[in-house]
């Protein structure tokens, strides 16, 4: 009998899988559908519906986040500081979130001249008030997956909030203080739904005012008991076991056969509240996955191979510059749309392997050089919150 791995060394597993899923599921919208086998057509709309790995990511978030403060909260130590955490995870995120978001714009301006609304967008998505409006929800064009980032700021922020109101409270009135949480982001979700917003074509006309802070937050706060359940099982559970295994298998085949069943269906059927996703039957499942694959025997090291580390490693920076590589691709190579499946491959396979080098030199140059240089000079870092 092995030890259980610690959540945070697998996490980089299921942060691999998630990003390419995101790229597949792009890709897949490029591809030429027309006289698809049946099967072929079967597996297209499939793909469609990995817009969950969104969910997903939500949810690692709220689990990832929220484990240091329940260690705390459990072994009745101190909370680890919030305002020096969250910074922290901002340094992180948004320095090179700011630059892809700034040569977006740059290529737009350039590719499709100025507008006010070019402007006012790309200011929103500087200061992560892209859902505050439809006409906003998207900072710049060309380069779409961008809009995911003014959530996970303010998700993140929120899991931070909730883990210190939880910490500082007695922990017979923790399950309370979260549902009054949940209660109170439901009523902010269906309030932010009355205001008169105007209706635009596109994807906002489905999108908005649904995709919203207060759904999403939902998403974020579920990944909390996920997180309370790896810190008690860690510290009451010191064997893995083969149940776990079959318990994280029988959640990933209950997500896949969900996702086939609903594969030409609304992206909004068996969703709660009118929210995206299918939360929470998704997102529920999302946390089985998420939350007994520690416990695993086999699949645990499975996550743990070479390559699964190095994709979660350039994971951030994969997924805020595969948009841009696929438009470069298509206008410099694939300057009409493509009409065979051949050209589909090639257009997947360059896509893939640009990106992954791209992401690597962002990584190595642009995340960890701004990072280690922001943690030396934030003063904030040195202080207790």
């Amino acid at each position: 009998m092995s030890k259980p791995i610690h959540p945070f060394f697998w996490f980089s597993g299921l942060r691999a899988v998630a990003c390419l899923s995101v790229i597949f599921y792009h890709l897949n919208q490029l591809r030429p559908i027309a006289n698809l086998e049946k099967w072929d057509w079967n597996i297209y709309q499939f793909t469609e519906t990995l817009t969950i790995a969104v969910s997903f990511f939500f949810i690692l978030t709220g689990t990832g986040i929220s484990i240091r403060y329940w260690t705390a909260i459990f072994e009745n130590t101190p909370l680890p500081s919030v305002r020096k955490s969250y910074i922290e995870r901002c340094i992180r995120v948004v320095p090179i979130y700011w630059i892809a978001l700034l040569i977006t714009f740059i290529l737009v301006l350039i590719t499709q001249g100025w507008t006010f609304e070019t402007w006012i967008r790309f200011v929103s998505g500087i200061f992560f008030l892209s859902w505050v409006h439809p006409v906003t929800f998207f900072p710049v064009d060309i380069n779409g997956p961008l809009w995911y980032i003014s959530f996970d700021i303010l998700g993140s922020l929120l899991v931070f909030g909730t883990m210190w109101l939880l910490g500082n409270m007695q922990k017979r009135y923790i399950p309370l203080g979260l549902l009054g949480i949940t209660g109170l982001l439901i009523l902010g979700h269906f309030a932010f739904k009355q205001i008169p917003f105007p209706v635009i074509s596109g994807i906002m006309s489905e999108w908005f005012p649904t995709h919203n802070p207060f759904i999403f937050g939902l998403h974020f706060l579920l990944g909390i008991p996920v997180g309370a359940g790896l810190v008690w099982w860690m510290k009451h559970l010191q064997k893995t076991s083969i149940w776990f295994d079959i318990a994280w298998v029988v959640c990933v085949g209950l997500l896949v056969k969900f996702l086939w069943y609903i594969r030409d269906m609304s992206d909004y059927v068996y969703s709660a509240f009118d929210g995206p996703f299918h939360f929470p039957l998704v997102g529920l499942l999302i946390a089985g996955i998420i939350g007994f694959i520690p416990f695993t025997r086999v699949l645990a090291h499975i996550f743990e191979w070479g390559v699964f580390r190095f994709i979660a490693k350039i994971s951030y920076s994969i997924y805020l510059w595969h948009a841009l590589v696929i438009y470069g691709l298509q206008q410099c190579i694939f300057k009409e749309t493509i009409t065979s499946i051949q050209e589909w491959w090639i257009l997947s396979a360059a896509t893939v392997v640009i990106t992954f080098i791209v992401a690597w030199g962002s990584q190595k140059v642009l995340e960890q050089g701004i990072s280690s240089k922001l943690q030396k000079w934030n003063i904030f870092l040195t202080r207790d919150a």
